[in-house]
């Protein structure tokens, strides 16, 4: 594959004065060519979530939809994603604690201190609302993200809940789930390139002029006035502890913005994976779990749409009777004058009851699917269910439906605080 050659070269051998923004771009195409499923997956799942069209997806997601374009009342999907969401990530802020073993009073106090900074840290940049965004980005797509780094104006820690089609990963370094390298493609208003990158350097401000505006992407093509750029971050690991082969590189086509050694072992995001995937780096999400039921609800509720729209009752008059047929009409109190058999209005069954039956049917299979109760869906408590023992018992069966995943998320937050120190350390020039 091209990108191959066009990395090595770049990691490794490219030299300093040399741009290499042409290498990441080549790279990061070639990458996403091959990766059409899932990107159409993403757009589907994001489809089945919400009524509207995602903002930055554009005509391609009303593409995506397929049996989920004409949008119907009974929306599977987000229901049990806003309930799983609300039950896990906002009812709980998982809170991030040091303790030392067999520590001194001094070390002990600077455990505490540790917790304290991360707490404000968290409390600062609004941390636990974002965490919510990446749980349900999560849910929807199967991989959330949250991007921490030093703001390079205000100097203090941010948190970026990230799309998950931003990030490109080769498929096959990704394979076991620990890949060296890592892309994330974000469009940046121009002027605030310029500002953050080109200060005074009129020849680097006259290349973010130059580049142009164009959207890559099917996903991305909407109408737009914006005067934005593609810029691509690009990270890579170094071999080992000590190593100088990590590299961090941000770039627009035809411009270096920035260029430095990479030192961490690990890249700047989090990663909240609703399940974890067999092979490979993302995640697989609830809605792909409900995309099959989904279907079938969609397609009972259009035939039933259809039935109720187009089949209408009938009026049966004995052949011979006298009825005037002009008086029947639509008015409520209009008179008929008949002789002989009154006239009889008849209504046909207009869908079957099994079609109702299996409507029904799948919906309580799709709670079944997400592990989500009825009840925990709708907001109320089974008839009988009165105790406080009872009801305590009831929510720890539910709880352990979603043990594996609110392990996930302590897990990420976790890493969250990890990322925070790292950048903490950075900005300080602390080893």
């Amino acid at each position: 594959m091209a990108s191959v050659e066009a990395l090595r070269a770049m990691w490794w051998t490219t030299p300093e004065d040399e741009e290499i923004n042409g290498a990441v771009t080549s790279a990061v195409r070639s990458i996403r060519q091959n990766q059409d499923r899932r990107k159409m997956a993403d757009l589907l799942h994001a489809s089945m979530y919400g009524p509207l069209n995602v903002n930055g997806f554009g005509w391609a997601a009303n593409e995506a939809r397929g049996p989920f374009r004409d949008r119907l009342s009974l929306n599977i999907a987000r229901n049990m994603v806003n309930t799983v969401t609300s039950k896990i990530a906002s009812k709980s802020r998982p809170k991030v604690t040091f303790l030392t073993e067999g520590g001194n009073y001094e070390q002990k106090t600077k455990a505490e201190n540790l917790e304290k900074l991360i707490e404000g840290c968290f409390y600062e940049s609004g941390f636990y609302a974002k965490m919510v965004r990446a749980f349900r980005f999560g849910a929807i797509f199967g991989t959330g993200f949250i991007k921490t780094y030093i703001d390079s104006t205000t100097r203090r820690v941010v948190y970026e809940t990230v799309f998950p089609w931003e990030i490109v990963i080769d498929d096959g370094e990704s394979l076991y789930g620990e890949p060296r390298t890592m892309y994330q493609r974000k469009y940046y208003d121009r002027a605030v390139l310029k500002a953050i990158f080109a200060g005074k350097d009129e020849e680097l401000a006259s290349k973010i002029d130059l580049c142009g505006n164009q959207r890559e992407d099917a996903e991305f093509a909407f109408e737009t006035v914006a005067d934005q750029v593609l810029v691509t971050e690009a990270w890579h690991l170094p071999s080992k502890k000590g190593a100088k082969d990590g590299l961090h590189v941000i770039t627009i086509d035809g411009a270096d913005l920035l260029r430095r050694p990479w030192k961490r072992d690990t890249f700047p995001f989090s990663v909240m994976r609703w399940a974890e995937p067999v092979d490979g780096y993302f995640g697989s999400g609830l809605c792909e779990e409900l995309e099959g039921l989904q279907f079938e609800i969609n397609k009972l509720l259009a035939q039933i749409q259809r039935g109720q729209h187009l089949v209408t009752g009938h009026y049966l008059v004995q052949r011979g009777s006298q009825v005037t047929k002009a008086h029947i009409n639509n008015d409520l109190t209009s008179i008929l004058e008949y002789s002989g058999t009154p006239p009889q209005y008849q209504v046909p069954n207009i869908i079957s009851p099994e079609i109702y039956a299996q409507l029904w049917r799948l919906k309580s299979e799709a709670y079944e699917v997400a592990g989500v109760s009825q009840m925990a869906a709708s907001g109320t408590k089974p008839a009988g269910v009165d105790a406080a023992v009872a009801m305590r018992e009831l929510n720890d069966i539910q709880s352990d439906r979603f043990l594996e995943v609110g392990q996930a998320l302590e897990a990420f937050v976790l890493d969250v605080a990890s990322q925070t120190i790292a950048c903490i350390k950075e900005v300080g020039g602390y080893k």
